[in-house]
């Protein structure tokens, strides 16, 4: 039986895939690189900001130093905090969270995200206050499909939560996007919910639920698992 549930965010809750693509297009014009839609979402999806410019840098026979990386890294975010405050959410998003917290299942976030652009968007949907913890791009050296920031997410949801005894990653589910977070949960040992917000639904067979939106999910059926 679920005891807690993990959230991923970009895709999910908030619809910033886009927000996320324009911004990194327009900091990376200078430099002559193009993104295409299908390749982003396909390829790059997974990657925080870090990664992305250093992945796209390389492919592209650009200098990927720490210092160039780290200066688009802080461009990317003044472009993307703006971009943000006009960000939908998805449908069933904010019940589902706000559902999940009347049941009192303790919720986290586990995200390639900045923490900042997170926390604005939560407080803006007026769901922050559901959330005992939030693992983003800062806490994180490596991206999805690797399970390290599920399973921070996991240890931060167990010190910051009422949960007792601390659950165990077999009664955690995740909530994905995409076939890298799937498999980023699944290497944690947790079970996975997939929306098909960002890919279609053959995309996302790993997954042990698919749905087409989180308006058919409620905590009943997360409790189940």
């Amino acid at each position: 039986m679920a005891r807690a549930v993990i959230f991923d965010f970009d895709g999910v809750i908030a619809d910033t895939e886009k927000v996320h693509l324009d911004a990194f297009r327009k900091i990376l014009a200078p430099e002559g690189v193009e993104i295409l839609e299908a390749d982003y979402f396909e390829k790059y999806l997974a990657l925080d900001d870090k990664n992305f410019f250093t992945t796209l840098l390389r492919e592209n026979g650009r200098d990927a130093g720490a210092e160039k990386v780290a200066d688009f890294v802080k461009k990317k975010s003044l472009v993307t905090s703006e971009m943000l405050e006009n960000c939908a959410f998805f449908e069933g998003a904010l019940d589902l969270i706000n559902s999940l917290a009347e049941a009192r299942f303790p919720l986290a976030i586990a995200s390639g995200a900045l923490r900042k652009e997170i926390e604005s968007v939560l407080v803006r949907g007026g769901v922050a206050d559901c959330f005992s913890f939030i693992a983003s791009a800062e806490d994180c050296e490596k991206c999805k499909p690797a399970p390290e920031i599920f399973l921070y997410a996991l240890k931060g949801l167990n010190s910051s939560s009422t949960l007792s005894p601390p659950a165990s990653a077999r009664e955690c589910v995740a909530i994905e996007d995409s076939s890298h977070g799937i498999a980023a949960a699944k290497a944690a040992g947790m079970k996975c919910v997939a929306v098909t917000n960002s890919h279609p639904a053959e995309a996302l067979l790993s997954a042990d639920l698919i749905t087409l939106s989180l308006r058919e999910i409620d905590a009943e059926k997360i409790a189940s698992f």
